[in-house]
This record gives structure tokens, C-alpha cells and sequence, in this order.
């Protein structure tokens, strides 16, 4: 880490002292304080330290943080292609990057060409974003997102009876206080495409219902819902690769599901999705209807 903290302090004292912030002591201890190994690549030439970059996810969005060069091998490529790699990776998350860069700094060019938009400033920082090109956004959904929730699951359970899936989901069964408790005892998560809802899906840190008492190691999956007039094939796919990840950020090291025991498309989806069967729960009691009968799913997280 002393090595990062060094090479902070000469990357960015041009900058800082143009800027009239140098400050020796804190340059590096903003370093130190802010440091995660785990999110955090060291990158290097010929086995020699020239650089490194971090990548923190957060609840709305990924913040490119910590990107510095050594001197001697700025201007040759690495820099570009380093973040080239990172990007391929959050645009085939669907996820959202933030990053701030000092007012002045030649850095803003790199980041304006692949991408990143200015979406405010102050006198000292450049805050820009760079949203996923044509792909989903994701983030946590608010109080003020709750009649949204409400009409992708009554969509959904109307796409199921129309399907022949009768046992499953009802138009009117959850309402906004549903969601409302979830938001306050777990997760729940909203997709979008081009500044419209595609999908949803709840996650829970606790599930005793279907589960039983448990320690701490897993998140639950519920509800994942698609809008099948908006969302793209394979929205439902990325929705659940999307929950699996969040709970891989959150340290946990399974992701759980139930599924409707006779239903066997859906337990055919998700097993062809790497889940397996761990389990069974019968009369699991279900908000707005009759206890029903569940396969219990699970697949640790990569």
C-alpha cells in the first residue's frame, strides 16, 4: 500500500499544487484511508510496479477510483487499455461508473474517450459518468418506485395465466406495502434500459419460511420479474446474474431461491442457470394465498 501512497503523491502533485492543494501528508493518507486490496489490481511491466486502479462497487453504481502511472510509462497505451478491460467488464454487468478527476487534469481526455460524460463539477473536481452502451442499468429502488413494483408483478402473474400457469401469481395479491417492508428489511432491485423499467427482483438476507434459521451466508433471490413489453431476450438472465453478483459483494457465499415445486420450467430455468437442488419445503406460506409447495435451489457464488 506505502508503494500506491507514493505513487499518488508524485502522479497528482502537479495537479493538487496548480490547483493550490498539495499537501504531502494528505495525499498520501487519503490513499491509505480509502485503500481495498479487494478491489484493487496493481499493474505491472516486465514484473516492475507501474501502476494500479481500483473498481468499489456501490449500491447505484461503480466508482473507478485509485487509477495512477507511474511517469515512465504514461502516454504508452497501458493506461487506456487497463481501462478498456475494466469497462468490457461493468458493460457486461450493466453497471453504472463514477468517477471523479482534478479540474485541469489531462486525465479527463482518456476518460472522455471511452465514454465518460461530465455530470457536475466544482472548483477543485470533475465528477463524470459513463453508463453501460445499449445495455441494462441497475439500481436500488425507492419510495418512489413502489406503484412501478406494483405493476411488474401484477404483469407478470397476468403473463403467467395467459400462459396456463394458474398456481403460481395474481394480479392484486402484493401492494406497495409489500414493498415498502422488503425495502426495509432487505434489497430491492429495479432494472433499466434506456431510461425505462425492463425488471425487478427483491433480495432478502434472511429467508426462515423456506430456509429455516441459518447463519449469515447467503442472500435470498424473490420475485425476479421481467416486463416482457420493454425488456430485450435474456433480460431475466442478466437480472439474476445481477443479484448473484451483489451478493458476492455483500460477502455472502451462496445465492438461494425457492421455486414453485410443479412448476417445471421455471426449476428447469434455473438449474440450467448452475443452481441445484438442495431441498424441499411444503406448505411455505405465501403473502396473499394458500401455503404452497417449493423446491429449494442454491449455487455458491463465483
Amino acid at each position: 500500500m506505502e508503494a500506491v501512497a507514493e505513487l499518488r503523491a508524485v502522479v497528482m502533485r502537479p495537479d493538487l499544487e496548480r490547483l493550490g492543494r498539495y499537501d504531502p501528508h494528505r495525499v498520501r493518507q487519503r490513499l491509505r484511508d480509502g485503500f481495498d486490496p479487494a478491489h484493487t489490481w496493481i499493474i505491472e511491466t516486465n514484473t516492475t510496479f507501474a501502476g494500479c486502479v481500483a473498481l468499489r462497487p456501490s449500491a447505484e453504481a461503480h466508482w473507478l477510483e485509485h487509477f495512477y502511472l507511474a511517469q515512465d510509462v504514461q502516454g504508452t497505451g497501458i493506461g487506456t487499455g487497463v481501462l478498456r478491460e475494466l469497462l468490457e467488464r461493468t458493460d457486461e454487468d450493466g453497471v453504472l461508473v463514477r468517477l471523479n478527476v482534478l479540474q485541469g487534469s489531462p486525465a479527463r481526455r482518456l476518460y472522455e474517450r471511452l465514454g465518460f460524460t461530465v455530470e457536475s463539477e466544482d472548483p477543485v473536481d470533475v465528477f463524470m459518468v459513463r453508463k453501460p452502451p445499449g445495455g441494462l442499468h441497475f439500481r436500488l429502488a425507492d419510495e418512489t418506485d413502489l406503484p412501478t413494483l406494483v405493476r411488474l408483478r401484477d404483469d407478470a402473474a397476468r403473463w403467467m395465466l395467459a400462459r396456463g400457469v394458474t398456481n403460481q401469481w395474481r394480479p392484486g395479491q402484493l401492494g406497495e406495502d409489500h414493498f415498502r417492508r422488503t425495502m426495509a428489511s432487505g434489497e430491492v432491485w429495479l432494472a433499466e434500459s434506456d431510461g425505462r423499467v425492463t425488471g425487478a427482483w427483491e433480495l432478502w438476507w434472511e429467508d426462515e419460511d423456506a430456509w429455516g434459521p441459518q447463519p449469515p451466508v447467503a442472500g435470498y433471490v424473490h420475485r425476479l420479474m421481467v416486463d416482457r413489453g420493454n425488456a430485450r431476450p435474456g433480460t431475466g438472465r442478466s437480472l439474476l446474474r445481477a443479484a448473484e453478483r451483489r451478493v458476492a459483494e455483500a460477502g455472502r457465499t451462496f445465492v438461494r431461491l425457492d421455486c414453485l415445486a410443479d412448476n417445471a420450467r421455471l426449476n428447469a430455468y434455473y438449474l440450467d442457470a448452475g443452481y441445484r437442488v438442495v431441498g424441499h419445503k411444503a406448505g411455505k406460506p405465501q403473502p396473499g394465498g394458500a401455503p404452497k409447495s417449493f423446491t429449494l435451489l442454491e449455487k455458491a457464488c463465483a
